[in-house]
Parts: structure tokens; C-alpha cells; sequence
């Protein structure tokens, strides 16, 4: 009888610590949600257009990155004179480095492009996304007491996001991506905080490799609901090659114009 009436208090003490830590994940991403701004703010967000510069390898690199929601995404860096773009029109991942022919991104590292595109972050809406959040527990980061946060998405991506304690911002996530057969850590650290047009953005962004600084990029300026053309989101026609130009161009493809002339704009 004892044992039954224990094992029947177990199970209840477990169901209790179960709904506190569902309770305790929904209050911190609520707190999360206004701290960036707000529920009504960031539901209102349809697009953004952002522009800085990058350190990467000790180059300075001037980036754009224009994305529209629920998945559209397109960043343009110019590396050493070549514009680099790499981009997502909600169905293809594609990039392009200089006068190459654009190419199709491998799965993994289409992943994180699309990843990107969600531009109010993983936790708004999440278990409508079907993601699930668990509370793993507290840590110190920088001096900083911070709640960490599991993220399982549906295709079952799993990352880490850490939350502040105080202002409730997220200051840092981590991904664990696999590359070349390879499985990376990749660390994304969040600072500078400012108001943005009703909107708490983080101005300072620095990314790790396995522990490495990868590469630090500064905000320069952000626009809200930016105007953007879809177009440019779309993959280029490959160039006809000179041996084929003979040739009749099915649909007059040879007449279309590349669309890779966009180049990150200069404030």
C-alpha cells in the first residue's frame, strides 16, 4: 500500500514539475517577446533591410541584408572586389560569388540561410512553428545570470538560446551544424542593444567556430518594412556560353539580363 501511495505521489510531484516548467518557458520567452519590443511590434514587421560591416579574417567586409517574411532572405557582401550573394526566394537556396554562375546551396547550409530569414528570432509563435522550448537551467555568461533554453524545431534542429535574467534578451544561441562530414559548433553572441523604431536590435554581432572568433559584424543602419523588390531574391539564368550563342535560344534566353548587378548600397 505505501509503495503504491508513493509511486501515486511520484507521479503526481512529476506532472506538477512538469506544468511549473512549461509555465516557467512561457513566461521567459513572454518576457523575451516584449523585451524586443512587443508582440503588436514585432507581429507588424514585414520586412527589414539591413546594412554593416563585417571583420572576417582580418578583412573588412560592407554587407546588406535585405529579408522579407515569412522566408525571404538575400545577403551581399563585397569580398576583395567580387560581390558575394547568397539567398533564399522561399523555395531555393542559391549563391553567387563575382561573374560566376549562381549555384544551389547544399542542404545543411541552406538551413541556416533560412534560419536567418526568420527575422523576430525562433521563440514568437514557436509552438505554432511546432518547436518545442525546454528550460535546461541557469547559467553565468559574462558575468551574466542567464536561463538556457533548448529549441527543437519540427525538422528537429536543435539549438540553444540564452537568455539574460535582468532585461531578458537574448545575448547569445548556439547551432551544432555538420559540414564536410564534419560537426561544427557555431556560436552567435548578442550585444549593444538599442531602440531601433520601437524595436530592441542588437548592434554587435560576433560569430565562433568551434570556440574560434569567426567574424564580429556592426550594425550600420536597419530599416523597418523596407520597400524590396522580390526579384532579387530569385536565381539568376546562367549565362549562355560563347559556343552556344549560335545556337536558338529556347524562350530567347539569351536576351534576359542577369539580375546580379544589385550591389550593397552605399550611405
Amino acid at each position: 500500500m505505501i509503495k503504491k501511495y508513493l509511486i501515486v505521489m511520484c507521479l503526481i510531484g512529476s506532472m506538477f514539475c512538469a506544468v511549473v516548467a512549461a509555465q516557467t518557458v512561457d513566461e521567459i520567452v513572454n518576457k523575451n517577446i516584449q523585451a524586443m519590443g512587443g508582440l503588436e511590434k514585432l507581429k507588424s514587421l514585414k520586412s527589414l533591410k539591413i546594412t554593416g560591416d563585417s571583420m572576417m579574417q582580418g578583412m573588412d567586409i560592407p554587407v546588406e541584408m535585405q529579408i522579407i517574411k515569412p522566408n525571404m532572405i538575400r545577403s551581399a557582401m563585397m569580398i576583395q572586389g567580387q560581390l558575394t550573394i547568397q539567398a533564399f526566394d522561399g523555395t531555393t537556396a542559391w549563391q553567387m560569388m563575382g561573374v560566376t554562375n549562381p549555384q544551389i546551396i547544399p542542404d545543411e547550409d541552406a538551413q541556416r540561410l533560412k534560419e536567418e530569414a526568420e527575422i523576430e528570432g525562433p521563440l514568437l509563435d514557436y509552438k505554432q512553428k511546432g518547436t518545442t522550448v525546454e528550460l535546461i537551467g541557469k547559467e553565468v555568461l559574462n558575468g551574466a545570470d542567464v536561463f538556457k533554453l533548448k529549441i527543437t524545431q519540427k525538422n528537429g534542429e536543435v539549438s540553444y538560446a540564452f537568455i539574460d535574467n535582468k532585461n531578458y534578451l537574448m545575448i547569445k544561441q548556439t547551432n551544432t551544424i555538420k559540414q564536410d562530414d564534419k560537426v561544427i559548433t557555431v556560436e552567435t553572441l548578442f550585444s549593444d542593444f538599442k531602440n531601433v523604431g520601437g524595436l530592441v536590435i542588437p548592434h554587435s554581432i560576433i560569430s565562433k567556430v568551434n570556440g574560434q572568433e569567426f567574424s564580429q559584424f556592426v550594425l550600420t543602419s536597419f530599416e523597418i518594412n523596407a520597400k524590396i523588390d522580390e526579384a532579387i531574391f530569385k536565381m539568376p539564368i546562367p549565362a549562355v556560353k560563347k559556343k552556344d550563342a549560335a545556337k536558338p535560344a529556347k524562350n530567347d534566353e539569351s536576351k534576359i539580363d542577369r539580375q546580379d548587378a544589385v550591389q550593397p548600397s552605399k550611405k
